[in-house]
């Protein structure tokens, strides 16, 4: 009988490592099951080998079984070996220790003609984690630097790392030194700004190139990287994989490059490996597996113990010269040592053994051809040439990708809380030239990469750097990659043997403490997002917190704050807040998890939004025939969720996963306007003044009305028990399932703005505001979701948030009518009326004596006692105010808060951020303050958030009242407190009101250091002043051009100074920018108009420091609209005119108070209504 093994090898497919399920395609089923039971028969007789078994079963030594040798021969082929006799019987065998390790001496006439160096460097991302790359440009050698601290397990339990600039710094240094040992001086350092902090620290010039430009070598470089691992593990069977995995992987990966010549480097003939470690030339005697393979690897066991001789293991790389091989142990996870060991075919349990070390890591899948993900930030992949030339072609802007826009141009931004301890390996990175010497008539696609980075160079910079990225580079000779576990454990090796040599192919592992982010200041270009499933909220901004404060809606653009957090978070930390808030503000979950939870009724809402997407025509067929694999790359992959409303309700929601798409969408046309905080504020105090009917109605499935358009092609794609539900829904489609990895998948076309979509929301403005502006609404300039009409002589106005509108007119049947119309064009309208409503989470409730009020009581008891829930304690304790005097104050001999307390504290304080701009304004001093403290709360910031929380329980019914004596009279108080923070920067606070309530209000720290208190009141006047702008613009265009608009300031010198700008400046404050003295204009325009306003009675103080006793109540009662403005002038006596008179009597004492109050405050009106009663009695 032919030999089978000899069989196989003579297929024209052949593998480069097998697997039992690849084994089995040849044979018949038959020869599989005998396969099967001859393993069965060798265990039960305690496992003779298979020869000795064979021999048994051919000579008939063994009866009555329907076993033969045959199905002994074929186990072998199929299975291999059997896993338990290398267990049971491995011996160790003599290990060459005598091999001649072979050194390579650089020639000096090389050092002589080359005596500098240039490195040129740069972050990718590989499955998540951060690695640093860096290059030669003469030698072409390469070195790549892992970072394996862990930064924060996100919901889903996926791992995220970060960076630290010491641990790059350190890293580049050795590759410095490393170089320079051999004779070469480095000179530059070549980076884009993300490296703008390595300046002078690494002993070396570093040069940075413009804001959009690149270092196109080192670029190259990292493409050549993602294509060679794309070359070996799309043949592997794993679809996710531990990180050890990914960074031995690419340790030998650069070895090898390293170890090739490369044609551009300064010697055509000498490898990088040679000039930079002495390496001498590549011995393949030791590459004898490739990686992945599945091994039982011999353990250490005394002669007479029981206990297992191998261990189940994943090749990795070779770990000396001596024949030794680096393993991943499948019952640890870790990294063995072996020297002996059996290489088996890879069975499906092997291959769930990996998923599960992965699992237990939080590691992501591979993409969709089991390869890793490369990006040069998370959520910014690496394109190929090809694709990127496909993008021009397409017309496709590189633009910024809106859902990481990161404003700090390097690696650290000082001002950040951020503990940033990393643990970082450092690995040689080499041009990879697989182009042999000897090889000339092949011409390999390295070579040919090679040739087009050449060209591309010029187009990213303008240095002179050397761009060749695929020919050979050289690795270090450093130690090995050290994995971190779970913060503590620095050495991830289970050294099954000891003798590993310290010269292993990558730099040592550094630990540091640096305070730092990861936060990379690359632009983020139009390229491919990843192809794994993800809920993708394309619309919003993780940019700052300085913008609006919306209502958070499931689709379109989340905006957040007026809090000026820029300053005082880093980018990783507005990420850390901003998923904290969805979590919060969107209770949604996948729809798998939601069918687990609520089981049918969950199963009957998809059926319900799958019906609705089917019978408005979202999407309609699409021959399966027709299907390429580009088609099916670009294809949106469909996210399904399922909310549980107030109500009670589960609603699903089915939306597109549109991030692919971004690359493929100019900016114009992917951004919509929403309705601003401040703009809403305005729109209920027209209501509330002017007595105006008020309805809020809400477009269901307002995406689904908007066409796609003739020009758009998009396919969405439906995977797994999905397609099942919208078979049910239209049976047609059932003609066009495929299966992919034997799963149904179903494709198609999208003919309509489906949730998700990049277009989307800017496709439903486009259509609502097209229906407003064709029935006569004419939009507000200042505010575009904000429209008006007059109608019966007074002013109709509408105000949407996406699909939630707000409409009010003074006449009920004029609302009735607009409902209606926009009835006729979206059927089916969910509309409230009455005098209490709910509009975008808020409670509004709208009195008769022209005042309205503004509630989220409801969501601040759920969250209280959700809070209470996790604390396990009651909130009890009871205080005057939400913080003490000491707030602004860091005891930094306080310990850091334990994980789980931290996680409650960056989880519920962007619960009060976003109650604070709706209904409580008396928070924002205190949350603006914890939110600087969520990158790395203490316990004394614990302290601090416990107090604010038991202070928002014992007032957790207090509402804000908003009401004016006259819409055309606007009072805006500026305040700020010189110095109060560590780092020695001022806190402006500010607020607008109209004589009840504020309707904007603002607490900050300023955004630069001052010399004096005047000098930090103009820089707090500046940072405020464009709201009083934009509020003033706003009413205007709505038909309220301001009357008096006044600026009330309590300290003269700076008023002095905002009248007369620069003028008024002398020695001590010239230092000022001009750009803070821009107020004078507004002033010498008539636009503004400054008064002298009391420390007493200047309300704003509340916003620029934790007040105290009464005046904390004075103010607060004031700021929440339950007393009239006027009280905080009541008990106010003003000082006496310095002239020689008599002293005024308690008459003209009255008469000057009056008067104050009338300019100041009232400008000018003489009918004051009804002061509101105490707000405890109306509830």
């Amino acid at each position: 009988m032919d030999n089978l093994n000899d069989h196989i090898c003579s297929e024209s497919h052949v593998l480069l490592f097998s697997t039992v399920k690849a084994n089995k395609e040849f044979f018949s089923n038959a020869e599989i099951e005998g396969a099967e039971n001859a393993r069965i028969l060798q265990q039960r007789l305690h496992y003779p080998s298979d020869a000795a078994l064979q021999e048994a079963l051919d000579k008939n030594f063994i009866t009555d079984t329907k076993v033969t040798g045959a199905d002994v021969e074929r186990a072998e082929a199929i299975m291999g070996k059997a896993a338990s006799i290398c267990k049971g019987k491995t011996v160790r065998k003599r290990i060459n220790s005598k091999y001649k390790i072979r050194r390579f001496h650089i020639p000096s006439k090389l050092v002589k003609h080359h005596p500098t160096e240039e490195l040129d460097t740069d972050f990718m991302y590989v499955q998540g984690g951060p690695y640093l790359v860096t290059k030669g440009q003469g030698t072409k050698f390469r070195a790549i630097q892992s970072f394996n601290r862990i930064s924060k397990r996100d919901k889903n339990g996926k791992i995220r790392y970060k960076r630290g600039p010491t641990a790059v710094i350190n890293g580049i240094k050795k590759v410095k030194e490393k170089i320079e040992e051999r004779g070469f001086k480095v000179t530059v350092v070549n980076g884009d700004n993300e490296f703008e902090k390595l300046r002078g620290k690494i002993g070396t010039a570093v040069n940075i190139c413009g804001a959009d430009q690149h270092v196109g070598g080192i670029e190259r470089e990292i493409r050549t990287i993602k294509e060679r691992t794309r070359c070996v593990w799309s043949d592997l069977p794993y679809l996710r994989v531990p990180k050890l995995m990914i960074d031995e992987f690419l340790e030998d990966l650069i070895k090898v490059m390293n170890d090739f010549p490369n044609k551009h480097a300064i010697s055509r003939d000498i490898s990088a490996a040679a000039m930079i470690l002495e390496r001498g030339k590549l011995n393949c005697e030791l590459r004898k597996l490739s990686f992945g393979t599945y091994c039982e690897v011999k353990v250490p066991t005394t002669n007479n113990a029981q206990v297992m001789r191998t261990v189940g293991a994943i090749a990795l790389r070779p770990s000396n010269e001596q024949g030794g091989y680096f393993f991943m142990s499948l019952e640890t996870g870790k990294r063995i040592h072996g020297f002996i060991w059996t290489e088996l075919p890879i069975s499906d349990q092997i291959i769930e053994a990996v998923h599960v070390l992965a699992e237990n890591e939080g590691a992501d899948d591979l993409d969709d051809d089991g390869v890793p993900l490369f990006e040069w930030e998370v959520g910014v992949p690496i394109l190929t040439i090809e694709e990127e030339q496909l993008l021009q072609n397409q017309g496709a802007t590189a633009v910024p990708d809106d859902d990481t826009i990161v404003e700090d141009s390097s690696i650290n931004n000082d001002n950040d809380d951020v503990d940033s301890d990393d643990d970082s390996s450092y690995v040689p990175d080499d041009d990879n030239s697989s182009n042999d010497n000897s090889n000339h008539n092949d011409s390999s696609s390295d070579e040919i990469d090679d040739a087009d980075d050449d060209s591309s160079v010029q187009s990213h910079e303008n240095n002179n750097i050397d761009n060749d990225d695929d020919d050979g580079s050289i690795s270090d000779n450093t130690d090995h990659i050290i994995d971190v576990d779970d913060d503590e454990d620095n050495n991830n090796d289970d050294s099954i043997s000891h003798d590993i040599p310290s010269d292993a192919e990558a730099i040592g592992a550094t630990t540091t403490t640096d305070s730092s982010d990861n936060t990379s200041s690359r632009p983020r270009r139009n390229t491919r997002a990843p192809e794994r499933l993800t809920v993708s909220h394309s619309s919003q901004k993780k940019k700052t917190y300085d913008a609006t404060v919306n209502e958070p809606h499931p689709h379109g653009e989340l905006q957040f704050t007026e809090i000026d957090v820029n300053q005082i978070l880093s980018e990783n930390d507005k990420e850390l807040l901003f998923d904290s808030a969805l979590h919060v503000l969107f209770n949604q979950m996948s729809a798998k998890q939601g069918i687990k939870e609520f089981g049918e009724e969950a199963v009957a809402a998809m059926f319900k939004e799958y019906k609705q997407i089917d019978t408005l025509k979202v999407v309609g067929r699409f021959d399966k025939r027709k299907l390429t694999r580009e088609l099916k790359r670009k294809a949106l992959r469909a996210v399904n969720l399922i909310k549980k409303k107030r109500c009670g309700k589960i609603k699903g929601r089915t939306c597109a996963n549109g991030a692919p798409h971004r690359k493929f969408v100019p900016r114009e046309e992917a951004s919509s306007p929403t309705l601003r905080i401040e703009s809403l504020m305005g729109l209920i105090l027209f209501a509330a003044v002017e007595r105006r009917d008020v309805a809020i109605f809400d477009v269901p499935g307002a995406y689904l009305h908007a066409e796609l358009g003739e020009d758009k092609f998009v396919l969405l794609k439906l995977e797994g028990e999905f397609v099942k539900i919208m078979c049910d829904v239209n049976p047609e489609y059932k003609e066009d399932i495929l299966y992919e990895n034997g799963e149904p998948v179903l494709y198609l076309q999208i003919l309509k703005a489906l949730y998700g979509m990049i277009e989307s929301a800017l496709l439903w403005y486009s259509l609502y505001t097209e229906v407003l502006l064709e029935n006569g609404f004419k939009l507000n300039p200042v505010d575009r979701c904000v429209a008006n009409k007059e109608i019966n002589g007074k002013q109709c106005t509408i105000g949407w948030y996406v699909d939630d509108n707000f409409l009010s007119h003074e006449d009920t049947k004029v609302v009735d009518g607009v409902i209606d119309m926009v009835e006729s064009y979206f059927p089916g309208l969910q509309v409230e009326r009455g005098k209490v409503l709910n509009f975008l989470g808020m409670e509004l409730r709208f009195f008769d004596d022209g005042k309205a009020s503004i509630g989220t009581v409801q969501y601040l008891k759920n969250m209280i006692k959700d809070l209470e829930e996790e604390l396990g304690f009651e909130l009890v304790q009871q205080y005057a105010n939400p913080a003490g005097n000491n707030l602004f104050k860091i005891d930094r001999k306080s310990r850091k808060l334990d994980e789980k307390k931290a996680d409650i504290f960056r989880r519920y304080v962007p619960m009060v951020l976003w109650t604070m701009k709706r209904s409580r304004p008396d928070m924002e001093t205190t949350v603006s303050f914890l939110m600087k403290r969520v990158s790395e709360p203490l316990r004394d910031d614990w302290h601090k958030f416990i107090r604010m929380t038991c202070f928002i329980k014992q007032t957790i019914n207090d509402v804000r009242i908003i009401g004016a004596d006259s819409l055309i009279d606007m009072l805006t108080m500026v305040d700020s407190a010189h110095a109060v923070h560590e780092n020695m920067r001022g806190h402006t606070g500010g607020l607008i009101t109209f004589s009840t309530g504020v309707v904007d209000q603002k607490s900050s720290t300023q955004k630069m250091n001052a010399r004096s208190s005047t000098d930090t009141e103009q820089i707090g006047t500046s940072e405020y002043l464009p709201k009083n702008i934009y509020f003033s613009m706003f009413f205007e265009h709505q038909g309220y051009k301001l009357r008096t608009n006044y600026l009330c300031k309590d300290n003269s010198s700076e008023i002095k100074l905002i009248k007369n700008g620069s003028d008024s400046a002398t020695w001590n404050s010239k230092h000022l920018p001009v750009k803070h003295f821009w107020v004078t204009d507004r002033i010498k325009n008539g636009d503004i108009e400054v008064q002298y306003c009391p420390t007493k009675q200047m309300v704003a103080d509340y916003y620029s420091k934790p007040v105290q006793g009464a005046l904390f109540h004075i103010f607060r009662n004031a700021i929440m609209g339950w007393t009239h403005i006027k009280t905080v002038f009541e008990d106010y006596v003003p000082p006496e005119e310095r002239v020689e008179m008599k002293a005024p009597g308690p008459k003209t004492k009255l008469v000057q108070m009056k008067k104050l109050y009338r300019d100041a405050v009232m400008a000018q009106n003489s009918v004051v209504h009804e002061e509101l009663r105490e707000s405890r009695d109306l509830y």
